[in-house]
């Protein structure tokens, strides 16, 4: 193992740590009652450069600094269209989203998504199906960001995967557990100033140590003609579907449980416009920049046989040991940040949305306290001991994970907050329609198709929600005065008696 890229990481971690302990000490001064909501929304306090920051670092998770510059580094440049699409998934996630969470949310008081879609559409579905998909689908994207921390230490500093794995998840599960929402989003904020900053610096190098653009153009043609081919060389299909499945796939990631969720954690309008714009620019370097340092890896490395860690082993090239141990955090910072979302997410799904309902509320708080800290620690631990025999391409998990649930979720929520004549019978069978639909397209479809399943997945979801919706009775009356505030007005004017958000 190499210890002079291990110690300046430590440090880091030291760190993160100790913001856990923080976490610890805020809980600790609320009452027991208050418990739930200061853990999974950190009271609804955050403001613009943390809400901004958390939104971007948990969705720049391991796949955007080991599986998609991956891809960038198989297929070639055009896969940067797919992270220019992405990019300004911040800004709509936020705008598009976040504002109307907030209002429903303060509203019904509600700080999980399956609690504002089952006050939506009442029934067994959203009250219990919904909470086990987002623990199914969520738990196998913990694995992928688990195994790509573990790959992360074996390529840079040369630790056992199996023990890099045992301390990814242990590290984040600790000062999750200790605190809660509030330590994830201050380290969020750490983690994706590292990000950011550590993007573009690598960029930076790599242009300057190639002698500019012409060069890094020129390995990547040598290596492959293909890949500078706006199709990949037929990999992807053709422009269009490429440039569509990246605007699908960026509109997928809205309906990610732990990213919708930063939508209860805000305190401002104020703090949720800056956010959009410090989002977006902080999503830009998760995406293009890095990703572009990917395809730029056949000038530095030739042909590698695990393309998952082009970027570690790119930052191992080319900066010295000290400066590699500090970037060693990129990387690490996006996995935990998205770990430490996902695993609140997955933890409130069980206890707060199944447990405690299956239960009438009738929970004890210092009971629901425990339970909720246990959990994470049972899942934790199922997640380090899967992640232990991991799959050859990590993107592959990533991509079943939010294709899956972005297909299940999406158009239940989106139409649920915008479209007051959406009815339960809609929401159910766009949710389970599009779910089966993925899987369909995936596993069976797809070598068929032109496009990824997840085009065809939304498109089924789409047509059941709002076929299926207008086909059967409206909703109730009190479910569009809890949304709406009155039972008989249209969309534009429901929507405008909303309070603001201030």
């Amino acid at each position: 193992m190499d210890w002079t890229l291990l110690f300046p990481f430590a440090v880091y971690l030291l760190v993160v740590l100790l913001v856990g302990v923080y976490g610890f000490n805020v809980i600790a001064g609320k009452k027991a009652s208050e418990f739930s909501e200061e853990f999974y929304v950190g009271s609804r306090s955050l403001g613009g450069w943390t809400l901004a920051l958390t939104f971007a670092a948990s969705l720049g998770s391991a796949g955007s600094f080991l599986g998609t510059p991956a891809l960038a580094y198989s297929v070639g440049f055009s896969w940067l269209v797919i992270g220019a699409l992405q990019s300004g998934s911040i800004a709509v996630g936020l705008g598009l989203l976040g504002k109307r969470i907030a209002i429903v949310g303060r509203k019904i008081k509600a700080y999980t998504l399956p609690q504002i879609l089952e006050a939506r559409y009442p029934g067994a579905v959203m009250r219990y199906v919904v909470p086990v998909l987002i623990t199914v689908f969520l738990t196998v994207f913990m694995v992928s960001q688990v195994v790509g921390g573990a790959r992360v230490l074996e390529a840079m500093a040369g630790v056992p995967y199996h023990l890099g794995a045992l301390a990814v998840g242990a590290i984040t599960v600790a000062y999750t557990v200790l605190g809660g929402f509030r330590a994830a989003s201050i380290t969020d904020l750490v983690q994706g100033i590292f990000m950011a900053l550590g993007s573009v610096l690598l960029v930076v190098l790599i242009v300057g140590m190639a002698g500019g653009l012409g060069p890094i153009v020129d390995s990547v043609e040598a290596a492959n003609p293909a890949l500078i081919s706006p199709d990949g060389g037929g990999e992807l299909g053709s422009l269009f579907i490429l440039s569509s499945g990246g605007l699908l796939l960026g509109i997928a990631l809205l309906s990610m449980p732990h990213a919708a969720v930063r939508g209860f954690a805000f305190k401002d309008s104020r703090a949720l416009h800056k956010a959009m714009v410090i989002g977006t620019v902080a999503a830009i370097t998760f995406t293009v920049v890095i990703w572009f340092a990917g395809a730029a890896g056949h000038h530095f490395l030739g042909e590698i046989e695990a393309p998952d860690q082009v970027i570690p082993l790119l930052a191992k090239e080319l900066f010295p040991s000290l400066a590699a141990g500090i970037f060693l955090a990129v990387p690490f910072a996006a996995i935990m940040s998205t770990v430490d979302s996902v695993l609140l997410v997955v933890c409130s799904s069980l206890v707060e949305d199944i447990y405690v309902k299956a239960k009438n509320g009738d929970v004890d708080p210092r009971r629901r306290m425990v339970l909720n800290r246990a959990s994470m620690g049972v899942i934790g631990t199922l997640v380090v001991l899967l992640a232990l025999n991991p799959p050859e391409l990590l993107t592959s998990l990533v991509f079943f994970a939010v294709g899956g649930l972005a297909s299940c979720l999406l158009f239940p929520l989106l139409f649920g907050l915008y479209w007051p004549r959406a009815n339960t019978p809609g929401a159910v069978a766009s949710c389970l329609g599009g779910g089966v639909a993925y899987l369909l397209f995936a596993q069976v479809l797809d070598p068929m198709l032109a496009a990824d399943p997840i085009f065809w997945s939304l498109a089924v979801s789409l047509v059941l929600m709002v076929g299926v919706s207008l086909a059967t009775a409206k909703p109730e009356r009190a479910v569009l005065q809890a949304f709406w505030g009155r039972a008989d007005t249209g969309p534009e004017q429901a929507l405008a008696q909303q309070p603001v958000v201030r």
